[in-house]
């Protein structure tokens, strides 16, 4: 994700939610200025950090999940409640309490997932053994769920450490 404007309006609408961050934003977001993240100001130096923070995390999530599922041309974007993807299109909840560990947590074992699926899940094979009745289907996908993230968690110990966790 890349810093500029329309980043900021984003993170803007999204920090809003919180009324202390609300605060910060309706009192220093005209004297913002995106390209110096560092002030003498303390409550303008915490929110570039904010706002910085949020921009690295989605980053480095985009990065990750290109990198586990081998495919540098899938489009990644954060909004919603849940996890929805078609062809080349990734969609993964939006974070809505940057301030919260479980957040970022539940956020990254998402995208390892969603990656991993995507990696070592061949549609074409699942739906030519997919059961009958909805929960026999259901079973199935748990069972192949599975089955691609232990094959997650043997190639990559950043993923097998977070299982354990």
């Amino acid at each position: 994700m890349e810093l500029n404007q329309e980043t900021l309006k984003k993170a803007y609408n999204y920090l809003s939610k919180d009324p202390c961050l609300d605060h910060l934003i309706n009192k220093f977001s005209s004297s913002i200025d995106i390209f110096e993240r560092f002030n003498e100001n303390y409550p303008l130096a915490l929110a570039y950090l904010i706002i910085e923070q949020q921009v690295s995390f989605k980053a480095a999530i985009k990065s990750t999940i290109k990198s586990i599922s081998n495919k540098d041309d899938i489009e990644i974007s954060f909004g919603g409640q849940d996890v929805s993807s078609e062809d080349n299109k990734l969609r993964l909840p939006e974070i809505n309490e940057f301030q919260n560990r479980i957040n970022f947590d539940l956020t990254r074992a998402q995208a390892d997932s969603e990656s991993l699926r995507l990696r070592y899940c061949n549609k074409k094979v699942l739906k030519n053994f997919e059961p009958a009745g909805s929960k026999a289907k259901r079973l199935y996908e748990i069972a192949e769920k599975i089955r691609y993230e232990s094959l997650g968690a043997q190639e990559y110990k950043g993923i097998k450490d977070i299982r354990n966790d």
